[in-house]
């Protein structure tokens, strides 16, 4: 009778150390013999204690787990949970909820998600044993709605967030729990379904959790943080900067309440730093500066250790994350002022961030992405290749990883459309056009058309369809890219990104309106551009395209309709633009729409100071273009077609544009682009008609109709300039066969099924007039 009463100091003592470790008492130096200890005890323990000491047994392997024991510790601690269910009893829900944390912990030792699936399922048994003790049952809730949290995310399941939001107000109900899980379960599912109505209720349970914490005098900092990102979400959603304000305000009041040595400053910093570059797109002029140096200080603080030894804890801002977000923001920068400096920096951070993501896939495909938009940056700012072709190979990687919600992971395949469509554009290559589109259609279909990004991926796709045509000349196409962009525009959102869907459905609507001369195409188009306009702050990178591109629709809509107040307004328009000093990568633009404009000016009123200015605003055009930009064969077209009214520049101007020409197809080889510049040749010999520059003019502009697919819109063009330097040539040397040839060319530019309405008109007009 004295045996279990001699050992009762034994089991006190044991139930101490399993209470200690529970607890977070200090690590014993030998856990293995820590454990044989609480292993004896058991042998004389009641139900309750039994409970009590294996919940200590489980903590001790978890905790070498952690400290380096690895997952066969892992699963003794699930294995002594388990145990401890068959006397859990009344304690069965606490015991649950444990079991379900060490199968979760297992998981991420483990990698296998089954052990985090049967974390799930524990968990809701443990929230339906939930007892009706007030304090137990928030204890056990708030534990099942944290791993639910965790599990949604790791296992991409968004139902999983809506069941955490349940357990979340079951918690509140029971006088406790936290409104900012809440608003976190709310915002993890809005990243899925995209549907205002989830984003709406985060919001609130966000506000709430504020204002919890400031009535009782609370540190609010994490509410703060969380209110932010929701109001980013919702400013994404909403015109105007006030939504975008409050964001940064609650951001920095997030920042403001977080110590510099907390491991969650450096990452608030740059929640701020991104609702002040959102700030900035929503009108702010002063918040884009203030992002970049939010974001500098940010990384100034945490700069990895080239001293520090692998094993080295890693300082509080040495994160992926931060050093991503400081890549994108810089890269805003970068963009917005075409500065190469802040391009480079931004590229420094985002091969930082994507180092510091190691294996982490899904850290890993936004560091990618990231790096693959400032190498796209960076190859506009230079019009170095290597940048691109780098950034096309990180995109393919980033699209490839199916890790994170829809939103993000359609975004990472949209933006290598973006890249492959870049591509296209500086070298012609088909292919690269037709796999933009394919990666565009393949992010609509992950997101479907309501979601709020849907927007952006219908307005590259349209876009893209667009300049498809202009390959193919296919009408159907054509109208299905403006259809598309008409869903574009629908979508919504904020102005910074409607001024370019507005501003591309214009585009499709005007090159229908060149093949089909509907005017109400032409009128459409002209109310788009006008209104995308003035959506555009002054200092928006894009308002240089977009005065070009109402200034061009007007200077058409004049040339139909002969409104002499649709030219003023046109030249108004661009004067004031070139007045303004437009920076170098605008300037051809400009330029080019400039002189189109005093042309047409110039035909109405036989101004010779205008055409002169015309010229000189062409030939800045074709200057200030890199002869590998895709842009080059428009602007030298422009030129050469303006080469043929007298002036007093013509044969300097033409001169020029003969050597523009024959150096841009030095660089460019073969292809649709080397053909286009070619048709600009022609014209150029033609105006400059020196010694045999008309017979050279001949023989390349048959071999621009001979290289120009019949499908092409351009070829209408093609031979009515053909049949153009035949008679030229005929005029002046008499050759015998020229205007048959030149008839020839003038029938079929008219019987063309494509090409410019007008070109076509024109190639019949002048081949009746021939045949006479």
């Amino acid at each position: 009778m004295k045996f279990p009463h001699r050992l009762r100091p034994g089991l006190a003592l044991a139930l101490r150390r399993a209470r200690s470790a529970t607890g977070g008492g200090r690590f014993p130096r030998r856990p293995d013999r820590a454990v044989g200890r609480l292993e004896s005890a058991l042998r004389w323990a009641g139900r309750a204690d039994r409970v009590s000491l294996l919940e200590g047994i489980a903590a001790l392997h978890a905790e070498s787990a952690r400290r380096g024991a690895g997952a066969a510790a892992g699963v003794r601690s699930v294995e002594a949970l388990r145990r401890a269910l068959v006397d859990a009893g009344p304690d069965e829900a606490v015991v649950l909820a444990q079991l379900a944390d060490a199968q979760a912990a297992l998981q991420e030792m483990t990698g296998d998600a089954r052990a985090l699936r049967e974390a799930v399922a524990t968990a809701r048994r443990a929230a339906d044993r939930a007892p009706a003790d007030p304090l137990t049952r928030i204890m056990v809730l708030s534990s099942v709605a944290a791993l639910l949290l965790r599990a949604g995310t790791d296992l991409a399941d968004p139902d999983l967030f809506e069941e955490a939001a349940v357990v979340v107000e079951e918690s509140l109900a029971a006088g406790g729990g936290s409104p900012l899980n809440l608003a976190y379960a709310h915002r993890l599912r809005y990243e899925y379904d995209g549907e205002a109505e989830t984003l709406a209720r985060a919001e609130t349970a966000a506000r709430d959790a504020v204002a919890r914490c400031e009535e009782h005098g609370l540190d609010a900092a994490d509410e703060y943080a969380e209110l932010a990102q929701v109001l980013r979400y919702r400013s994404a959603r909403t015109d105007g900067l006030t939504i975008a304000a409050e964001a940064a305000t609650a951001a920095r009041e997030a920042l403001d309440r977080t110590a510099e040595d907390d491991e969650e400053y450096s990452r608030r910093a740059c929640l701020l730093a991104g609702a002040l570059t959102e700030c900035h797109y929503a009108g702010d002029p002063e918040a884009l500066a203030q992002a970049v140096e939010v974001v500098r200080a940010a990384m100034s603080a945490g700069a990895p250790r080239a001293e520090a030894p692998p094993s080295a804890p890693a300082a509080p801002s040495v994160r992926p994350d931060v050093w991503q977000i400081a890549a994108a923001v810089l890269g805003a920068w970068a963009d917005q002022h075409e500065d190469v400096g802040a391009a480079q920096e931004a590229e420094g951070a985002a091969r930082t961030a994507l180092v510091l993501a190691g294996d982490d896939e899904q850290l890993r495909a936004v560091a990618l992405d990231t790096l693959a938009d400032v190498l796209r940056s960076a190859h506009l700012l230079t019009g170095d290749p290597e940048p691109l072709g780098e950034a096309i190979a990180h995109g393919e990687s980033a699209a490839l990883t199916e890790a994170g919600p829809p939103g993000d992971r359609a975004g990472r395949i949209g933006n290598l459309g973006v890249l492959l469509r870049l591509r296209h554009e500086q070298t012609g290559a088909p292919g690269d056009l037709d796999a933009a589109i394919d990666r565009y259609g393949e992010a609509l279909a992950l997101l479907g058309d309501d979601h709020p990004d849907a927007g952006i991926h219908f307005n590259n796709l349209g876009s893209a369809l667009a300049a498809r045509t202009a390959l193919h000349s296919l009408a159907d196409e054509l109208d299905e890219a403006i259809a598309v962009g008409r869903a574009a525009v629908r979508g919504g959102g904020p102005a910074f990104q409607r001024v370019l869907r507005m501003s591309n459905l214009g585009g499709a609507l005007y090159e229908r309106y060149r093949r089909g001369g509907d005017l109400a195409d032409l009128d459409e188009d002209i109310d788009l551009q006008r209104e995308a306009l003035r959506l555009a702050p002054p200092d928006h990178p894009e308002r240089p395209g977009l005065l070009s591109n109402l200034a061009t629709a007007l200077t058409e809509r004049h040339e139909v309709l002969g409104v002499r107040g649709d030219l003023s307004e046109a030249l108004t328009l661009l004067e004031d633009a070139m007045a303004t000093g437009p920076a170098p990568r605008r300037l051809a633009t400009l330029a080019g729409a400039h002189g189109l404009a005093l042309h047409a000016h110039h035909r109405v009123t036989g101004d010779q100071d205008a055409l002169d200015r015309a010229l000189a605003g062409l030939r800045t055009a074709v200057e200030a273009t890199a002869p590998t930009d895709p842009h080059l064969p428009l602007q030298l077209a422009n030129l050469a077609a303006t080469l043929r009214a007298e002036s007093a520049h013509r044969a300097a101007a033409a001169a020029e544009a003969v050597d523009t020409a024959r150096g841009a197809l030095l660089s460019l080889g073969e292809g649709r682009s080397a053909t286009a510049v070619r048709g600009s040749l022609v014209l150029a010999l033609a105006a400059r008609s020196g010694e045999g520059d008309l017979d050279e003019s001949v023989t390349l502009a048959r071999r621009v109709v001979a290289d120009t697919p019949a499908d092409d819109p351009d070829l209408s063009r093609s031979l009515s300039n053909l049949a153009y330097v035949l008679n030229l040539r005929h005029a002046s040397a008499g050759g015998e066969d020229d205007p048959a040839e030149a008839l020839d060319a003038l029938r079929a530019a008219a019987r063309t099924a494509t090409g410019p309405a007008d070109v076509r008109l024109h190639a019949a007009r002048d081949w009746g007039r021939s045949r006479r």
